[in-house]
């Protein structure tokens, strides 16, 4: 005999997507007991692209989950002969960026607002 499951609907999908990030709340999981610390040091000898713009936001993302949690953002100087302050302005307007279309897309600011 085969037993059927229920899966949510395409809407409970779309409203869970479209929702602020959150601690996982499966109990099975291990709970964090301190703030959560992420980082993203970027080198700045060339501009971002878009696998620096999925850990902006994975990493600052994940620091928002949880309380007291924190993202450091440095630029990696290990290779200081290519680096050039144009690379650097470029990375960190890049992040402010990323991060202004992650925070408001999760907190609902500026939805409805079109092209």
């Amino acid at each position: 005999a085969s037993s059927s499951t229920s899966s949510s609907s395409d809407g409970d999908d779309a409203a869970a997507a479209s929702s602020a990030p959150s601690a996982p709340s499966d109990p099975t999981l291990r709970t964090v007991t301190g703030p959560v610390v992420t980082r993203f040091p970027p080198e700045p000898n060339g501009y971002l692209h878009l696998g620096h713009a999925k850990a902006v936001c994975f990493n600052f993302a994940v620091s928002r989950m949880f309380e007291g949690g924190v993202c450091h953002m440095r630029l990696d100087d290990t290779n200081p002969a290519k680096e050039e302050l144009e690379y650097v302005e470029s990375i960190l307007e890049d992040v402010r960026w990323v991060q202004r279309g992650l925070w408001d897309a999760t907190e609902g600011e500026g939805e409805g607002e079109g092209k």
